[in-house]
């Protein structure tokens, strides 16, 4: 059995006023390349979807995964896999969904988040579902039956994760799940990692 792993790498980074998926973090890669390093660590198959987007590069063996265009919205790469793609891969476990801006996460959390027995969401520091997720195999298939105009991510994953995974604080002190969504959210990143005693490749 081998698990698939599925990087979200299409965010337009309004918010954040710089291109989140190229900014370099603590270990001195690019977030893509240090999101798909870590996928790389967990995952035998590697998937990613940047969206529109064409001036972003992922490794050669990677699996390029379009956004549907009759389901605009967050889930729509995810969909278009589960609908597409999904049968390519009969032996797989279950597939692993990461978001790139998520420079916190560690291979020892995507794993523990992989050795649950059911679909799982990990628990965000305010007790709501977040990012990553670990999906099973049969709770994979269920996507496909569910229409949606403009399929909402987490709606969409919270349909079949009936479990919620709370992952252990980051070596630089920030939860597991942080995600760099705006400027405030970069300076307390970097803040973090520069701090005393804490692990300047958070």
């Amino acid at each position: 059995m081998s698990a698939i792993g599925l990087l979200l790498a299409g965010g337009s980074s309004r918010r954040l006023g710089q291109d989140k998926a190229l900014l370099t973090v603590a270990s001195g890669q690019s977030l893509l390349a240090h999101s798909g390093s870590l996928l790389r660590q967990v995952c035998a198959h590697c998937c990613w979807a940047p969206g529109q987007r064409d001036d972003l590069a992922a490794p050669p063996d990677w699996i390029r995964v379009e956004d549907d265009l009759e389901l605009a919205g967050p889930a729509s790469p995810l969909l278009r896999f589960v609908a597409e793609r999904l049968s390519e891969f009969p032996q797989a476990s279950g597939l692993l969904l990461m978001a790139v801006d998520q420079p916190c996460l560690e291979e020892s959390h995507l794993r523990l988040l992989m050795a649950q027995k059911e679909s799982a969401l990990a628990e965000s520091a305010e007790g709501r579902g977040a990012l990553p997720a670990w999906i099973l195999l049969e709770d994979l298939a269920k996507l496909r039956a569910e229409p949606a105009a403009q399929p909402r991510l987490m709606a969409t994953l919270q349909s079949v994760c009936r479990r919620r995974v709370t992952l252990p604080t980051a070596s630089c002190g920030l939860p597991a799940t942080f995600n760099l969504n705006t400027p405030d959210d970069l300076q307390r990143y970097r803040e973090h990692c520069r701090a005393p005693g804490h692990d300047p490749a958070c």
